[in-house]
């Protein structure tokens, strides 16, 4: 298992950088993790979309999703994609003239998760015990097994989409 979370803490599982040279719907890719997020309910948030202008054909986005799964127990994912060299190209795909992203792409994508992420247990001393016991004695296992185990198989399944989507192969 790749996450283990002390009591109060936000712990990330794993950087996964994916790194493409070529051709791509760029806008697909967009609605496709979009539509990822939304179907495992997150909340999505563009932090970020900065296009360097005519000077350059550089492109730099920032997002940032959550999802509350308990009321103690809440995941994030945060990406950052890198565009550069990005420039629009008619491709004929199915008879058909659309317009495709021809770029270097890097998205690097962090899941995290945080636990008691409403302070339930920050309140006074005794509640600082109580949540002590309950995250790491009674509750410890079915916390990161389960819910961070969770987390991380989504991370791993949206990223082995982003990699079928792009046409990459993957081990």
């Amino acid at each position: 298992m790749g996450i283990s979370v002390k009591a109060g803490e936000r712990c990330y599982s794993f950087d996964n950088t994916i790194n493409y040279l070529g051709v791509f719907d760029y806008k697909g890719l967009y609605r496709m993790i979009r539509q990822f997020l939304d179907h495992h309910k997150f909340t999505f948030y563009e932090k970020l979309y900065k296009d360097k202008g005519a000077a350059s054909s550089d492109v730099d986005l920032e997002w940032w999703a959550e999802r509350e799964v308990t009321p103690y127990v809440k995941w994030y994912f945060n990406f950052e994609w890198k565009i550069f060299d990005f420039s629009w190209i008619d491709v004929v795909k199915n008879g058909k003239k659309i317009k495709m992203a021809k770029a270097r792409l890097r998205i690097i994508m962090q899941p995290s998760i945080e636990f008691d992420w409403q302070d339930i247990f920050e309140k006074n001393w005794f509640t600082k015990w109580l949540g002590k016991i309950y995250k790491e004695v009674i509750f410890e296992r079915i916390l990161n097994i389960k819910y961070a185990g969770q987390l991380e198989d989504l991370g791993w399944e949206l990223s082995d989409k982003i990699k079928k989507f792009l046409h990459m192969e993957t081990a």
